[in-house]
């Protein structure tokens, strides 16, 4: 696995802000507790992304990883979010999630060229941490990193940014309307 390196929190802070004077490429409707919000879609460096760490579906490997590995901090991803070690973990979960269901698994669509929904763009906050679409993020990764010519045309990434700064309060709301969509879906 290549290693990730992760731009700097004010490194990140100047890109948002270069975004937010530049073009937007797009618009996304969200729904953060029942309010709709209209964000604007930029093509973000795949390198400038941060892992959420506080992601619901790898909560079970994260405890199971700290219990395995009693020498690490019990906050080792609580408190983790600017840590490189902490995202790169992170980064194989999402991973292995990604390619759960072999043939049919979204590592499987991406690898096979299928672009993804421009009309689902990942979603990320003005410090271009990820609130939705962390594996569909490890998978571009992935690919990107293990074959940059091949996989160029994910250098950039099309993100909502979310540039109001949000409440931990709004965040819980949005991942509990996005998975009770999904669960709908299903």
């Amino acid at each position: 696995m290549n290693k990730l390196e992760i731009t700097s929190l004010p490194d990140r802070e100047k890109i948002v802000a270069r975004m937010k004077e530049s073009s937007a490429v797009g618009e996304h409707n969200l729904i953060i507790g029942g309010v709709e919000k209209k964000l604007s879609i930029y093509m973000v460096p795949i390198e400038a992304l941060v892992y959420n760490l506080k992601n619901f579906r790898t909560i079970g490997e994260q405890e199971s990883y700290l219990q395995e590995n009693k020498k690490i901090p019990i906050d080792f991803f609580k408190n983790g979010q600017e840590n490189i070690s902490s995202q790169n973990i992170q980064h194989q979960f999402l991973l292995d999630k990604a390619k759960e269901g072999g043939e049919s698994s979204l590592y499987q669509e991406f690898e096979e060229g299928n672009a993804y929904d421009k009309n689902d763009p990942i979603v990320v906050t003005n410090k271009l941490l990820i609130r939705d679409g962390n594996r569909r993020l490890s998978v571009l990764r992935d690919l990107y990193n293990n074959s940059k010519t091949k996989y160029e045309h994910l250098q950039k990434v099309p993100c909502a940014i979310i540039f109001d700064p949000t409440t931990e309060r709004e965040e819980e709301l949005y991942e509990l309307d996005k998975q009770m969509k999904e669960d709908l879906k299903a």
